[in-house]
């Protein structure tokens, strides 16, 4: 058929044919000139496709640098019959990742990324957890931007403490700077890369919400589990000169702890280490955290401190809890009451002066 015909001319009229395996087994019987122009051209959806088909046309999309094109053939097939199985979609992500720039000029739809990582989540007991987390670092941009919580990578953090001392130590100079022997502080040339990658090191390190010792029930907390990875990660920390942002990083995590089954908080597996570990700027961070716990409100005008007053009364009760045996918890939970406390006279103050 391609006799005569130009690479491109034959591609081209293969585009025009049904988007199956029939048409794909005609064009590669051709040449690979004219494959290759084919899947340049080929459109990238038909209904209806098999798993089987989906990874061949998506491969196939992806070699002509269409990664976008393959991006939007996987979101649509998971609406499809026979979707994709969960190890062909991490494969196929991958290979987009490796991909070059799209020759279309497209940009990949984070939207299905979304929707694709979702799939995955689903079916985390299918696929090498390891490669999805290292499938999430990669994406992590696009994941803040469609609020899609990096669930593999955040286990992994908490499971390996050297990552997170790694993410330490791409995000934080030195607690001690070196200084040249003139005496001025020696200048860092930082790459694009490196800047890119201590971008998604910060963000991950913010929105990591997974406490280490998180058993399978996603509640409970191992108690031995959190203090040996506290322990290693504080020993790498301090070999790294990051110990200081360390404890502080540590602490605000602890601060997304759950409550205990009483009502009390926080569990006692961080009241164990809080008070055994006797670090200020780890109680530091854990008191931010606390205070950033409660997100978001609103208020009327002129109805003073009477919200900062209840989260005053609730940790004053959850520091009543611990007094006895977890003193140094005791304390930092008051320090926040007392935060609270002086918030509440400030918004009172501002209700005076709103009356007037």
């Amino acid at each position: 058929m391609s006799r005569g015909w130009a690479p491109a001319a034959a591609g081209s009229f293969g585009a025009c044919m049904p988007f199956d395996s029939r048409t794909w087994d005609f064009v590669s019987d051709l040449d690979a000139l004219v494959e290759a122009e084919y899947w340049r051209r080929a459109p990238n959806y038909a209904p209806g496709l098999s798993q089987r088909d989906v990874d061949r046309a998506a491969r196939g999309l992806i070699q002509a640098k269409r990664p976008a094109a393959a991006i939007d053939l996987l979101a649509m097939a998971l609406h499809g019959p026979d979707q994709p199985n969960p190890e062909t979609i991490l494969r196929l992500l991958e290979m987009v990742l490796a991909s070059p720039a799209d020759v279309d000029g497209r940009r990949i739809e984070g939207h299905h990324i979304k929707t694709l990582l979702e799939r995955l989540h689903r079916s985390v007991d299918l696929v090498d957890e390891i490669r999805l987390a290292k499938l999430e670092w990669a994406l992590l941009p696009a994941l803040s931007t469609h609020s899609v919580l990096p669930a593999a990578l955040e286990r992994f953090v908490a499971r390996d403490p050297d990552f997170f001392v790694e993410l330490l130590t791409t995000v934080y100079r030195p607690h001690r700077r070196a200084e040249t022997p003139g005496g001025e502080e020696e200048i860092e040339t930082i790459d694009e890369q490196a800047k890119q990658r201590a971008q998604r090191a910060w963000r991950l390190l913010r929105e990591w919400r997974r406490i280490p010792g998180t058993q399978a029930d996603n509640k409970s907390v191992n108690s031995t589990e959190l203090r040996a990875w506290v322990e290693t990660a504080r020993q790498k920390a301090t070999a790294a000169d990051r110990l200081e942002v360390c404890d502080v990083t540590i602490g605000e995590v602890l601060a997304r702890s759950g409550y205990e089954p009483n009502g009390s908080w926080p569990m006692i597996a961080i009241r164990d280490l809080i008070d055994a570990i006797d670090s200020p700027r780890l109680e530091r961070g854990f008191a931010n955290g606390a205070l950033g716990r409660r997100g978001t409100y609103s208020k009327t005008l002129g109805e003073g401190g009477g919200q900062e007053r209840n989260q005053a009364a609730a940790y004053e009760r959850h520091a009543e809890s611990c007094r006895t045996r977890w003193p140094r918890t005791a304390a930092v939970l008051m320090r926040v009451a007392n935060v609270y406390r002086q918030q509440a006279r400030q918004e009172d103050q501002e209700a005076q002066r709103a009356d007037f």
